[in-house]
């Protein structure tokens, strides 16, 4: 009898055994980087692989009919072409805001320029650099991070408020991100423990939180690591991106992580950056600062969850599915320019995006039209 039962303890604990190591065996392991703050990043939640290289990318052709933007009003004296740079774009009811140096342009639904807003300037309305504009229920804002401030306008453009800000860095025009609730505003690598600060949409001046930990301290390098990208749907969901590192992290709206989202692809072999581990640099001249190069230019997070984001000139589609993500879509953009045949098709570098209802519309820097194209 007490045999039976010691033969059976063996069984069961051989059978636990297997079940363990067979759990182990499909667990997700994605390749850690030499920092240890962002490595215990990468330990909070849940990981997924996308693998780039496995899903076929569509090659899309331009066509006249998916170009904006060849005509003005009577209000423009010549015509207007959005040379680089040209960073970002949004949509109000049917009318389409495309920020462009000095100048928000606002464009109605037949493609046609209807009237811009600003100027070169430190005043009211004015813009050093209209880097990015940003859109909710209540408000358009416009980040004008070489004048150190932030323009708060009505849906017609009108100015409301301006409100100044620590924004002296051109990394900071994509730590930007507006929702009903909160506007999320990236900071300065070197301005605080954190990179995000979190304001109430009805408190502007005074800081809600911050959140998001850097992760190569003050005075060390590669400091462009401490860059990121983040987008913000209206549930309150945050997409977050470190510049230059193949990552992906998905908030909740307690800003805790869900889900790790590792891409993986032989485009970031190539890209060639330096280690994350932080390191001091004698003399810390801007020649021999290590450079880092951008993986996830762009990057979308749509209500429903699904995410776009950019690599080089490829546009790709992740969607939700039973709480993990799968790729979808891919595409690669083209224009084919009759007039020019030397430099055609010319490969569109997307540089500024939006994507409601299916309908793409996004800018580039090659070329000065706004373009809608049906994915």
């Amino acid at each position: 009898m007490c045999f039976n039962n010691f033969f059976k303890i063996i069984l069961f604990k051989c059978l636990l055994s297997i079940l363990v190591s067979n759990c182990l065996s499909d667990e997700i392991i994605i390749p850690q980087t030499e920092n240890e703050v962002f490595n215990q990043l990468l330990q909070e939640a849940p990981a997924t692989i996308i693998k780039l290289d496995e899903i076929p990318v569509d090659t899309v052709i331009i066509r006249p009919e998916h170009i904006l933007g060849t005509k003005t009003s009577s209000f423009f004296s010549e015509p207007v072409f959005l040379g680089f740079p040209v960073n970002s774009i949004i949509k109000i009811e049917d009318s389409l805001y495309v920020a462009h140096r000095e100048k928000i342009y606002v464009m109605d639904s037949e493609g046609i320029w209807q009237r811009s807003v600003g100027r070169q300037g430190r005043g009211p309305g004015e813009f050093a650099s209209t880097v990015k504009i940003a859109n909710n229920s209540k408000y358009i804002i416009a980040l004008d991070y070489w004048n150190g401030r932030i323009q708060f306008f009505d849906n017609a453009l009108n100015l409301l408020f301006i409100q100044d800000k620590n924004l002296h860095a051109s990394t900071v025009w994509r730590n930007f991100s507006l929702t009903d609730n909160f506007l999320y505003l990236g900071l300065m690598p070197n301005s605080n423990d954190d990179l995000i600060e979190i304001y109430g949409i009805d408190d502007f001046e005074n800081q809600n939180e911050t959140f998001w930990p850097k992760i190569i301290p003050n005075g060390l390098q590669p400091a462009p690591y401490n860059s990121i990208i983040i987008d913000v749907n209206n549930n309150d969901n945050i997409a977050i991106t470190n510049l230059g590192l193949p990552y992906l992290f998905l908030l909740n709206p307690d800003r805790s992580i869900e889900q790790v989202l590792y891409i993986e692809s032989t485009i970031y072999n190539e890209v060639d950056n330096p280690s994350a581990r932080p390191f001091r640099i004698d003399g810390n001249t801007e020649q021999n600062l290590p450079g880092v190069r951008s993986f996830i230019e762009q990057m979308i997070i749509n209500d429903d969850g699904s995410i776009y984001f950019t690599v080089r000139y490829n546009l790709f589609q992740m969607v939700p599915i039973e709480n993990d993500y799968h790729l979808k879509s891919a595409w690669h953009f083209v224009f084919d320019d009759p007039s020019n045949p030397e430099n055609s098709p010319n490969n569109l570098h997307i540089t500024g995006m939006l994507i409601e209802d299916d309908i793409l519309y996004f800018v580039s820097m090659s070329e000065g039209h706004v373009f809608r194209i049906p994915l």
